[in-house]
């Protein structure tokens, strides 16, 4: 019977003959998703023997792996900032960059923690922005909104597990209805090109949905009409945040520009442009 170390090193070994990056890591999380354990569990139970249904809990997922599924989609859940969210093919997997946003956002309204804020996320696909400052400011509003009713019920179920009471939802596409007015709107849209989500990896564009992903006029579409519209529903000193593309980005700078009178173009830590955070907006009705 094979002890668990033994099946650390061969699930490593076999995603890494698959080309899977940071196999090492990957092949941790499966395991402790099969044995329902900590990942130090590994290494402090090294030498435990593991069944024949453990051993094919774990061969399963790591089929499903070498064939290119997402490691979030496979283990049901991954963390963002400071939630642990149910992650499935009902809307994109939260990056990185996006915790980035979220931190930009907190460091930028930190005064008002206590305050009654309302904030709009546009696009909220699983939730995972609306939350987190739902979570942080616990006497705000947050209305999350989507066009995808299968996204929606995702972030209600996000909401739920993680105890958060402040956030309501709404399907909508973009502003179309929406009311009244917001301290803070924030959206991460869809903003791959068509060519670039064809190109695009495996994991992407084989399991996460293309909705979610993708945007007419070079990926430009939604984030456009976001800069566009947003100055009617935001409070006389609201702030407008937006992550964009690589490509797109300093023409959208440029765009928002003529419609704000402060713009900033902001960098993520591997010092791509990649946010745009925008107030008070030359004309509500531009």
């Amino acid at each position: 019977m094979s002890t668990l170390i033994d099946i650390l090193k061969k699930s490593e070994e076999f995603l890494r003959k698959k080309n899977i990056s940071n196999s090492r890591f990957e092949a941790e999380c499966i395991l402790t998703k099969v044995l329902g354990c900590q990942r130090i569990d590994l290494y402090l139970r090294y030498s435990a023997k593991l069944s024949d249904e453990q051993l094919n809990g774990i061969k399963i997922l790591l089929t499903r792996r070498a064939n290119r599924e997402p490691l979030q989609y496979i283990l049901g859940e991954w963390p963002f900032y400071d939630l642990i969210l149910t992650v499935d093919g009902r809307a994109l997997i939260p990056r990185p960059e996006t915790e980035e946003l979220v931190e930009i956002l907190i460091g930028k309204f930190s005064k008002h923690k206590n305050a009654n804020l309302s904030i709009l996320d546009l696009g909220t696909g699983s939730g995972a922005i609306a939350l987190s400052l739902g979570k942080y400011f616990r006497k705000s509003h947050v209305l999350a909104t989507d066009l995808s009713p299968d996204a929606l019920s995702l972030a209600k179920e996000n909401a739920a597990l993680n105890m958060i009471h402040n956030v309501t939802f709404m399907e909508s596409d973009w502003f179309s209805k929406v009311s009244g007015t917001f301290d803070l709107i924030v959206s991460n849209p869809p903003y791959l090109a068509e060519k670039e989500w064809e190109q695009s990896q495996p994991e992407i564009k084989n399991f996460e949905p293309k909705l979610a992903l993708c945007a007419e006029n070079d990926g430009k579409a939604g984030l456009l009409k976001v800069i566009d519209q947003s100055p009617r529903f935001l409070k006389t000193n609201g702030v407008l945040a937006l992550e964009t593309g690589k490509s797109q980005h300093q023409y959208l700078f440029e765009f928002a520009k003529e419609k704000f009178q402060l713009a900033e173009s902001m960098r993520d830590r591997s010092l791509r442009s990649r946010f745009i955070v925008l107030s008070r907006p030359k004309s509500k009705f531009s």
